[in-house]
């Protein structure tokens, strides 16, 4: 929920109206508060803001992998350790208990990947406009 003091009104998505349908719950509390502290506005049921979609989106582990042994191929061990995929030496060292081992989020490993390879995030920067442009033709 959200004052909107420019059309005097309070904005809340139809997921907030809902949790605040239920009477004594936080949300309708809140509610009743917003309308205590501002008599006179009324309440507007907006559209949830949309997401702002990655450009990165599809980034696969598959894709990170390829460019890396065609880059950097020294990268690789740190990439498998994120992973969480135990090294040759590992499984040699500790057997089948290699196969235990913590591997990092998602969203954390594509941030080292972009972090390490710069270059993918400035070309995409550099080439958006363009790449826009296709899209629209396709």
């Amino acid at each position: 929920m959200r004052a909107n003091h420019a059309n005097k009104t309070i904005d809340m998505t139809a997921k907030e109206a809902k949790a605040a349908g239920k009477i004594k719950s936080a949300a309708f509390n809140e509610l009743m508060e917003l309308k205590a502290m501002l008599p006179g506005y009324e309440v507007a049921i907006v559209a949830a803001p949309r997401r702002k979609k990655s450009a990165f989106n599809g980034l696969t582990y598959e894709y990170m992998a390829a460019y890396i042994e065609k880059h950097d191929k020294t990268k690789m061990a740190k990439f498998n350790e994120l992973r969480g995929i135990a090294s040759d030496e590992d499984k040699e060292k500790y057997g089948e208990m290699s196969n235990n081992l913590e591997k990092a989020a998602y969203a954390t490993i594509k941030k080292w990947f972009l972090n390490t390879f710069k270059e993918i995030k400035e070309f995409h920067e550099n080439h958006k406009e363009e790449m826009e442009e296709i899209l629209k033709v396709a």
